[in-house]
């Protein structure tokens, strides 16, 4: 099985000099770069649930974009999506939505400048991918360098050469001096007055971060730069038949996992399901072991796939077999981790970790469908599953945007909540923003006891922001704010 070549013929990035056969750099990327460090530095100090920090992907993707450097349709399309998840930063607070939006915007601009310069990012297997991030990581620590060898003032000076020297001096120096020279100044008072010129407190961190955000802009910018291997996958190291022996001991660890489950169950069911307490103890106490046992499984047989792509026709069935074996067995792994979630549920009612554990367990479950219908495809198909299970996961943390998982926990439990064996008002209270329109929806309904429990738990949250830290979720907080503290 082979790959396509992932590179692409690339027209010269928009701040490229006119350098002959060279990608020098005009002076106005460091404006660019000094840009985006001044928007980090801004949502640093706003929050990442922020306008400030939606504005801070934006820029960094307009650079990115305009810098020309984003050669391929898939590099351009992730930074717009990039951008996507940067404006959710805004429109949620759930400290269960903001941290994967944060990592989601970010995660895919990194992504973006990994394949920047690749053209069939399909046809790239799983150890390619691999090799692309260990390629990305050490263009990463050359961006500093990078920038000295490639800046063009030009000809204003006589001696490229010590221009450059200069530049790369300057990059070096610049926060070493301000990170070193804030922390003797803040050690020693008398430094600090003596040598006023270096930023301390708030000053410094401002300084500080700013940098920081610049040189994250310059490795960003360095890696989209850099020149693209091949898509050509890491050939099998190991013979076939030692991948059909780790999948054999997988299917008969599994089936007998299978095996036991279904035959305690069949026989001790009734009573089982009767005692309520022991429900719970049974769910709480192995769901999670599924979800990694699901999750290295799908790891393991995705390596095992990749590393044995030149097996001969007659192993190679065997090994579809084998693995579509391990896939169906492990479904029941997941089948039986959301079983055991949705029983604790009934009982207890849900909770943020609940929910959000079985959607990842539903998304290693559909991830697992993509990867027996790529087992089975033609050896010329494009390797697809890679990029489907990112756009899949994708998919679900933008409709959780969309639907407000917050609320809708608290209109279900609230629903429930003579159901359950303990409704827990505390921990519905203790919810985002998000939630507080919904809680506010049935507070009515409420005893007068749970009514006092969440004036207590929600009257002490403050919604008022300023301008550069607007949240749409704030703003609709404010009105159920008032309605419930009676301010």
């Amino acid at each position: 099985m082979t790959h396509a070549n992932l590179e692409v013929k690339t027209r010269p990035p928009r701040f490229a000099g006119t350098e002959k056969g060279s990608t020098a750099l005009k002076p106005v990327i460091l404006a660019a770069i000094a840009l985006c460090g001044v928007a980090v530095d801004i949502a640093w100090h706003n929050g990442p649930e922020t306008i400030a920090s939606t504005l801070s992907v934006v820029v960094v993707a307009a650079v990115l974009i305009l810098s020309g450097r984003m050669a391929s349709l898939s590099a351009r399309l992730l930074v717009l999506s990039a951008a996507v998840f940067g404006v959710a930063l805004s429109l949620r607070l759930s400290p269960w939505l903001v941290p994967l939006n944060f990592i989601a915007a970010w995660g895919l601009l990194m992504i973006a400048t990994g394949i920047s310069r690749r053209g069939r990012v399909f046809d790239a297997p799983v150890s390619a991918w691999v090799r692309l991030a260990f390629r990305a990581f050490s263009d990463a620590i050359d961006a500093v360098p990078w920038l000295a060898r490639t800046i063009s003032f030009g000809g204003a000076s006589t001696n490229p050469g010590a221009t450059r020297s200069i530049v790369l001096g300057t990059a070096l120096a610049t926060p070493i001096v301000l990170i070193l020279g804030a922390l003797l100044a803040s050690a020693d008072a008398v430094f600090a007055e003596a040598v006023g010129f270096i930023p301390t407190d708030n000053a410094g961190t401002h300084a500080i971060v700013i940098v920081g955000g610049a040189l994250l802009a310059l490795v960003l910018l360095r890696v989209a730069s850099g020149s693209a291997p091949d898509g050509k996958g890491i050939t099998a190291f190991f013979a076939p038949a030692t991948a059909l022996v780790v999948l054999g001991a997988l299917v008969v660890l599994y089936a007998t996992y299978a095996t036991i489950v279904v035959t305690t169950a069949l026989a001790g069911a009734s009573t089982f399901l009767d005692d309520p307490a022991a429900v719970a103890d049974w769910a709480r106490s192995g769901f999670f072991q599924l979800l990694v046992v699901a999750t290295l499984t799908l790891a393991i047989l995705m390596a095992l796939r990749d590393l044995t792509e030149n097996a001969n026709d007659r192993l190679d069935r065997w090994l579809r077999i084998g693995s579509t074996t391990a896939v169906l067995l492990t479904q029941f792994i997941v089948a039986a981790a959301i079983t055991r979630i949705w029983m604790y549920s009934e009982a207890y009612g849900l909770t943020m970790l609940r929910l959000y554990s079985t959607l990842f367990a539903f998304w290693i479950a559909t991830v697992l469908v993509f990867l027996v219908i790529r087992l089975w495809s033609g050896p010329r198909s494009p390797e697809w599953l890679p990029v489907a299970a990112l756009v899949t996961g994708l998919a679900m943390l933008f409709c959780l945007n969309l639907v407000n998982p917050e609320a809708w926990v608290v209109r279900l439990n609230l629903e429930r909540r003579n159901d359950v064996e303990r409704f827990d008002i505390e921990y519905v209270a203790h919810l985002s923003a998000d939630a507080l329109p919904a809680l506010y929806d049935d507070f009515a309904e409420l005893s007068a006891a749970e009514q006092e429990t969440v004036r207590l738990l929600v009257c002490i949250e403050d919604y008022d922001r300023s301008p550069l830290q607007w949240n749409l979720a704030a703003e609709r907080a404010k009105n159920a704010h008032r309605a419930i503290c009676g301010d």
